[in-house]
């Protein structure tokens, strides 16, 4: 069997056409022919019979049609459809055989296509067959038929709350005969991260040329929407409504241009998740316009691009799995899956970055972007011997109980979890969920204490790191899992990441004015909620040459670095600076301990460690290499402008 799988739909109408006018003559020459030599009733009943098999051929086709898209929709693999219908196909026919055993039918399909193209402004199911057969105990071989079903679905407008939608079949006619049980709206619910399928509640209305105008429901945003229809032969089409008609979310990005003007190393990771948020270190970005969802796609069919001086160009992302509410990293998304609540597209952005456009080719045939695999920054990766790489960055993770970080000759590490004195053991292996990556990479591991913890029993911790492309820093989520315990846990201190830097003098800051940090070098380096001067977003030590090491992180870590207070009955979390070992501690339990905590707790930090190697700035003019966080010289540089003054995004 050939399959035909790039035929265009307006040539195969006139090719149909012409072939159904081959047959309808051949047939009538065939019966003709037939008249002369048999009783007047024999040329009726073999016509009955071509047209008992041709409807049955027809009707096979509708239910395959139907049948493919209900995988396509499970699973988004291509592939596996195909090989699916083919074998559907060939049972149908079989048993259309089976059942005119008497007539000793024969079939040999000689054309089929099946096809979809869904989730943009027209969209499309369609099946194509030819085939010859013989009824040899009736003396007809060589009997040719054409034949095709079509599903088409245009948005042409949203009008007074109600979608104008056109339907047609095969023939390109009108489908006129739809009622409320043949269309649903796609509305997101975000408490369940699902999608539901809305029925409407009443008939709609159509007109004779096959235009259906149908209520969107409250829960539906009428400026863009998907609609899924499935006709009475189980065809299915899901098509997408927005002004512009095209397939696309586009995501404008405002930038505080005071701050980012002279900065060229200003690179963040956007996570866009399946409900429609972007988050950078995994705290959401402003959004003007609300969320857009993102359906159900194929993985394969997304594309992502940028627009940078007005040029607008396809640029490298990746697609992950993660599990626990994008807690736990499984790794990327294989392209033949469907886009679900556990998916995240990853891109790099910068503030040259003035539109980012998340689009679709929603065809079944559509092949995967090498922009979402191939390995661009990542090449020197050796997880074998323990080294990520993204060229400016190296990570060193020899020494499980750490991870060692190195700009050009300066060098930091970091260890986690640190409670009631126990640092962890880490039994298990390290994890390279993802290594080689297109954006980022990722690491995983579990936090383990053998023994256990004094004082602190029933604890589970998860720590992930991930490491950027075009970044000198890497960025961490601590997570800890307090289970409901009947014995009493007496928390001393809980230290979630120390920070070791090679060279320099700490700076913190201690609060903001204006939108810019408050900088503080003098002792006592403790920094905890002061009340008005709660906000310590970073902290580093940085030398003369301004290299060094330092971390930051946005506004919820930096709350949640006082989770344990009203447990502690007192300001225990802080920031603690020790200046004679060059250490930072991120210490949510310090000051005061917890004593008596038996409740279920889940909470999780996250920020981002740097390495500043790069030095003093090598240009004269703008835009700088800025590798530090924060230099007292000239405030408007430093990667600070990251975490204080992230983009706001308008969302069309």
């Amino acid at each position: 069997m050939k399959k035909i799988l790039k035929a265009k739909r307006g040539q195969f109408l006139v090719i149909a056409a012409f072939l159904v006018v081959i047959i309808l003559t051949t047939t009538m020459i065939t019966v003709y022919n037939g008249v002369q030599y048999n009783p007047f009733t024999e040329p009726a009943t073999l016509a009955n019979m071509i047209a008992e098999i041709n409807s049955s051929i027809k009707r096979i086709l509708g239910f395959t049609v139907g049948y493919y898209g209900s995988i396509l929709q499970v699973t988004g693999n291509y592939s596996y459809a195909q090989e699916k219908i083919n074998n559907y196909i060939y049972s149908g026919i079989t048993n259309v055989a089976h059942s005119h055993i008497e007539w000793s039918p024969s079939f040999e399909i000689d054309d089929l296509e099946i096809a979809t193209k869904w989730f943009e402004p027209v969209s499309w199911s369609l099946g194509n067959i030819s085939l010859t057969y013989s009824l040899p105990n009736q003396g007809l071989e060589g009997i040719q038929y054409t034949t095709s079903c079509l599903l088409l679905v245009d948005m042409k407008d949203t009008v007074n709350g109600h979608s104008i939608v056109n339907i047609r079949k095969e023939g390109n006619f009108p489908n006129l005969w739809l009622t409320k049980e043949n269309f649903f709206f796609y509305s997101y619910d975000y408490d369940t991260l699902k999608w539901n399928l809305i029925p409407l509640e009443n008939d709609p209305m159509v007109s004779i040329d096959g235009n259906y105008s149908l209520k969107i429901p409250s829960s539906v945003n009428p400026n863009a929407y998907f609609i899924k229809v499935v006709d009475d032969r189980g065809i299915m089409a899901s098509a997408y409504y927005t002004p512009t008609r095209k397939s696309e979310y586009s995501y404008s990005f405002s930038w505080n241009n005071t701050l980012y003007q002279s900065l060229n190393t200003d690179t963040i990771v956007v996570e866009l998740l399946q409900n429609g948020t972007l988050r950078w270190l995994n705290e959401n970005l402003f959004m003007n316009g609300g969320e857009r969802p993102i359906p159900p796609f194929p993985i394969h069919a997304i594309h992502v691009n940028q627009t940078v001086n007005d040029i607008n160009t396809e640029v490298p992302f990746q697609i992950e799995d993660w599990g626990s509410n994008y807690m736990v990293p499984l790794g990327l998304s294989t392209n033949a899956s469907i886009f679900n609540s556990r998916s995240m597209i990853v891109f790099l952005l910068n503030h040259s970055v003035s539109k980012t456009t998340v689009w679709w080719d929603g065809r079944d045939i559509a092949t995967q972007t090498p922009y979402a695999w191939t390995n661009k920054y990542f090449t020197n990766d050796d997880p074998d011997n323990d080294i990520l790489t993204n060229g400016e960055l190296t990570l060193d993770l020899s020494n499980n109980k750490r991870i060692s970080a190195t700009v050009n000759t300066v060098t930091s590490y970091v260890e986690f979890l640190r409670i009631n004195g126990r640092t962890p053991i880490y039994g298990s292996d390290l994890s390279y969920t993802i290594h080689h990556g297109i954006v980022r990479d990722i690491i995983q591991q579990e936090a383990e204490w053998s023994g256990g913890i004094t004082d602190c029993p029933n604890i589970y911790a998860h720590i992930v790191a991930t490491l950027p492309a075009k970044t000198n820093y890497y960025t961490f989520s601590v997570r800890t899992i307090f289970l409901s315990s009947d014995k009493n846990r007496d928390i001393t201190e809980l230290s979630t990441i120390q920070l070791y830097a090679d060279r320099g003098q700490a700076l913190t800051e201690d609060g903001v004015i204006a939108g810019k940090p408050i900088p503080s070098s003098s002792p006592p380096n403790l920094f905890y909620d002061g009340g008005s001067a709660w906000s310590h977003h970073w902290s580093e030590f940085i030398d003369a040459n301004n290299k060094g090491a330092g971390i930051m992180f946005r506004d919820v870590t930096n709350k949640n670095l006082y989770a344990f207070d009203d447990m502690a009955g007192n300001k225990t979390g802080a920031f603690e600076i020790f200046t004679s070992s060059q250490k930072i501690e991120f210490n949510p339990i310090a000051r005061y301990s917890i004593d008596d905590f038996q409740d279920a707790y889940d909470i999780a930090w996250h920020g981002a460690v740097v390495t500043m190697g790069s030095g003093l700035p090598t240009e004269t003019i703008f835009p700088y290499e800025v590798s530090y966080i924060y230099n007292e010289a000239d405030l408007y540089l430093g990667l600070w402008i990251l975490v204080e003054h992230p983009p706001t995004v308008n969302v069309t």
